[in-house]
């Protein structure tokens, strides 16, 4: 009799631990907006839905072998739009992350929109932001281009801009980094051959990147100076790349800006076989892996 009553305790307190939870999930996801986060970021689903978490948290749960998927389901659901309207949105373009696709579409959307055609193949403002905030200012003024594009980090921080009182939403692409260390080695293979890997493997007996696969230029080493150094009427958003075109669409139509940009070139998706050798990908894991 005494372990009958055991047993009814045990499942009853299993019953109501059960439901707390339930309800505490519920209370976070419903109220997400209401938190105080230290820097929050805002993560795109791959389902479309958008997730928030703190900066911080983020940085530490991204690991070598972390999934979007993973990080996404550590975000709290969003329910109230949190997108300053009408705001400027700065697409950070990184090495094999769609860049050489963001960096054709914003130079496109320049030329049709505001009438500033790059004799470069790079957007005006990609990496001088003295630039990149005149263009701003002058696209601004025709009020149809609201979509730029800067090259990772941009050299100069977004808090000193002549546009003091312009609300900005900063999307940063996700790649995992194993996958984005493989491509940026196959693509020092595809454009500069033998010669390429040689080098590459001269850099990294110090621990030097080179080219692509370079540490400085991964999209968590621009995050982490985003969350750091940005102020806070500055939106931070991390989408996994291959979404791209879904993810601005998205954060676009939330914020209720005009999607006047071509997001559908499609650039480098075919390259021929082969790549530097295995060992040199690994020397470079052994030099970054503990510092991501």
């Amino acid at each position: 009799m005494r372990l009958s009553s055991r047993y009814f305790r045990v499942a009853y307190t299993a019953i109501f631990v059960g439901v707390f939870l339930k309800q505490v999930r519920h209370i976070q996801i419903t109220t997400a907006n209401d938190f105080v986060w230290d820097r929050p970021v805002y993560l795109v689903g791959n389902d479309g839905k958008l997730g928030i978490v703190d900066g911080a948290a983020l940085l530490r749960w991204w690991q070598p072998n972390s999934s979007y998927e993973s990080l996404h389901l550590t975000a709290n659901a969003v329910t109230v739009m949190p997108f300053p309207q009408e705001a400027i949105i700065i697409l950070h373009c990184f090495p094999k992350m769609a860049s050489s696709s963001l960096r054709r579409a914003c130079w496109e959307s320049l030329r049709d929109g505001c009438g500033i055609i790059s004799h470069k193949r790079d957007p005006n403002g990609y990496t001088n932001s003295s630039e990149l905030f005149h263009t701003i200012g002058a696209c601004s003024q025709f009020g149809r281009t609201r979509h730029f594009c800067v090259q990772g980090w941009h050299p100069h921080s977004f808090n000193d801009a002549v546009l003091e009182n312009q609300g900005y939403i900063h999307m940063v692409p996700f790649r995992d980094f194993y996958n984005w260390s493989s491509s940026a080695l196959k693509q020092i293979w595809t454009s500069h051959g033998a010669n390429g890997c040689s080098d590459l493997d001269e850099n990294l007996e110090d621990c030097r990147g080179y080219l692509e696969l370079d540490f400085a230029k991964y999209s968590k080493v621009g995050l982490r100076r985003l969350i750091d150094e940005l102020e806070s009427r500055h939106t931070i958003v991390v989408y996994e790349h291959s979404k791209m075109r879904a993810s601005v669409s998205l954060v676009s139509a939330r914020a209720r800006i005009p999607l006047n940009i071509n997001l559908h070139w499609r650039q480098k998706d075919t390259r021929p076989l082969g790549s530097c050798p295995n060992e040199t990908l690994s020397n470079f894991h052994q030099c970054y892996d503990t510092r991501l």
